[in-house]
């Protein structure tokens, strides 16, 4: 089957507008002359165009419209450019409740990159463009975590900040991660507006800003020690009269992974300037490595993603292990156990609730000028570990684009967020994002100075009741899963189930329905008081369903609290069964 006009014109403009020899070849190998290309492949690629989804793009390393290659990233970053040159003249919303003063000044950018495969490329030809448009550039020079971008832009009083990464997605994808002026992912109107600027841009010429070399370089060693000596500040100073830091246990073992990403440099120094005994880093794992050889996703919530760690915990007799994503924003911890297995890999909410109870005692019960919060999809738990510290308490849409702004508008000062997905802010007020590194520190502090994890979580079931919490993912095939996706929501939609399994539904919650941000989330409320969200991921080509029981215990032993621990395990089992048959059928509609 020859390849229509249309799409041969398509192509022809991309390749004379691409910078990269080796994907000018892959589109001109798949092009085929015109008369025997692989119409299917090119189809895939030029039928759509990468969106934004959380905070900027994600997708598959390629050529063409809807991979990530250099022309897509420097057509966006032309378009992030235009979109901020606009807002600056013409007095456009910067954050969502201020507005921009006209200014001649010019837009002030910095740019970081992690160790994927081209992450490098991406970030000169970022800054490259950016300068040539105008922009008041400072490129981070070597890898650096997510983290210490977002650091950065505030540090640097930045317009707007870039962070070439893909975070936790598989090997072969790459992404570009967009911050605003107040620390924080880009959030609507701002991705919709440079979308829209992007799609009706021309291409720019494969030369365009190739000599556009003035931007500022700083190294990464350097700014990474900017944001050590900064975190390790405040942490001294969340942790000022107590003996955690001066006088703690240094006895206790750490076994830490970056997962192949950028994390141990930063987490290693950190700990070294707080006086943390020096965590046992995973060899196969320590080093930036875009090919993530030893995992199949680089997502310590992954299944054997962990496998490495553990097993060098088993040697070594580790109390904790501790696992960053790729990009250093998420935690991970494995606590050890008295039982088998040794250990025991905390949940998001788990460690969420830990970190809160223990930064709110720190800052001391009862001053309502402080607030806390979470997502939508995290645990209920956090609302009342806040109403039992006489704290505030928000509750934001998912996303950390979403939960770094939980205080804007409020008079309470935000103090921690954090979502299940192992996403914690730990100091919202020096990084406005989650934050893996800072989260670390703070967390073995924190074990240092209490009794006991497991006795932490058993004195909070106690008081608030047992909350016991899972998300379940439903991967689809990139080509089909937008569509798949949509359809099964749909389908939710059209016929609401009255029983999911054995379990009555008692009400529920359509977040696209009204809300100053509709959102594509389904919440049903059960019978027994269960909770179930469903949602499709922002990021990847999954649908997460996540699942909550809340159980009472009953006396204040150990007896009560296992007792209670069977039945809601029982529950989550039997709702977990009941939800995977409900998507999956759903999924076989869709495709029937």
């Amino acid at each position: 089957m020859s390849i229509s006009t249309d799409l041969t014109d398509q192509v022809k403009a991309w390749i004379a507008a691409d910078p990269d020899p080796i994907t000018r070849a892959e589109l001109e190998g798949l092009a085929g002359g015109g008369l025997a290309g692989d119409t299917a492949e090119l189809e895939s690629r030029f039928s759509s165009t990468l969106k934004f989804g959380t905070a900027g793009l994600r997708g598959e390393l390629g050529a063409g419209p809807n991979r990530m290659n250099r022309v897509v990233v420097r057509q966006t970053t032309a378009a992030l450019m235009d979109y901020l040159s606009a807002s600056k003249a013409g007095g456009a919303a910067s954050k969502p409740d201020e507005a921009i003063s006209k200014t001649a000044e010019a837009t002030k950018i910095v740019i970081g990159y992690d160790g994927r495969r081209n992450s490098d490329v991406f970030a000169r030809d970022t800054a490259a463009v950016a300068t040539a448009k105008g922009g008041q550039v400072i490129l981070l020079e070597g890898v650096v975590p997510t983290p210490v971008l977002a650091h950065a832009v505030l540090r640097y009083g930045c317009d707007v900040g870039v962070m070439i990464t893909a975070s936790h997605n598989p090997p072969q994808d790459n992404g570009y991660k967009v911050y605003w002026n107040d620390g924080a992912q880009i959030i609507p109107p701002h991705d919709s507006q440079i979308e829209r600027i992007r799609h009706q841009s021309v291409l720019l010429p494969k030369d365009f800003g190739s000599d556009a070399d003035s931007y500022r370089i700083i190294s990464a060693s350097e700014e990474i020690e900017e944001y050590v000596q900064a975190t390790a500040e405040a942490i001294k100073s969340l942790f000022k009269g107590t003996s955690a830091i001066e006088d703690g246990d240094a006895a206790i073992r750490l076994v830490y992974t970056p997962l192949h990403g950028v994390g141990k440099a930063t987490l290693l120094r950190l700990f070294e300037v707080l006086g943390l005994p020096a965590p046992m880093v995973v060899s196969e794992q320590g080093e930036p490595d875009g090919n993530f050889p030893t995992v199949q996703f680089p997502n310590p919530e992954e299944p054997g993603a962990l496998d490495l760690a553990l097993k060098l915990a088993e040697e070594v007799d580790a109390d904790v292990v501790l696992a960053n994503d790729p990009d250093a924003d998420r935690l991970c911890v494995a606590i050890r156990q008295p039982e088998l297995p040794r250990y025991r890999v905390l949940s998001g909410d788990e460690l969420g609730c830990l970190l809160a109870e223990g930064i709110l005692s720190l800052l001391g019960k009862g001053d309502a000028k402080l607030l806390v919060g979470t997502t939508i999809v995290s645990s209920q738990l956090l609302a009342k570990i806040a109403r039992a510290h006489r704290v505030a308490f928000s509750e934001t849409l998912t996303g950390f684009k979403w939960l770094a702004r939980a205080g804007s508008g409020r008079s309470e000062q935000f103090v921690f967020g954090y979502e299940e997905a192992l996403g914690f802010s730990v100091l919202p007020d020096l990084v406005h994002d989650k934050d893996g590194i800072t989260a670390a520190a703070v967390f073995v502090l924190l074990m240092r100075q209490s009794e006991g994890v497991d006795r932490q979580l058993a004195r909070l079931s106690h008081q608030h009741g047992l909350h016991k919490s899972c998300q379940i993912s439903f991967r689809y095939e990139t080509g089909e899963a937008q569509v798949t996706m949509a359809t099964i929501m749909g389908s939710l939609r059209m016929l609401p189930p009255e029983h999911i399994g054995d379990f009555a539904i008692s009400s529920a919650v359509d977040f696209a329905e009204g809300g100053s941000v509709p959102a594509n989330v389904l919440v049903y409320f059960l019978s027994n008081g269960a909770r179930i969200i469903i949602r499709p991921s922002g990021t990847e080509p999954k649908l997460k369903a996540y699942l909550e029981v809340i159980q009472p215990i009953a006396g204040e032993d150990d007896t009560g609290l296992a007792d209670a621990t069977s039945l809601a395990t029982a529950q989550l089992d039997a709702l977990e069964t009941a939800v995977r048959a409900l998507i999956n059928e759903l999924s076989i509609n869709e495709r029937s």
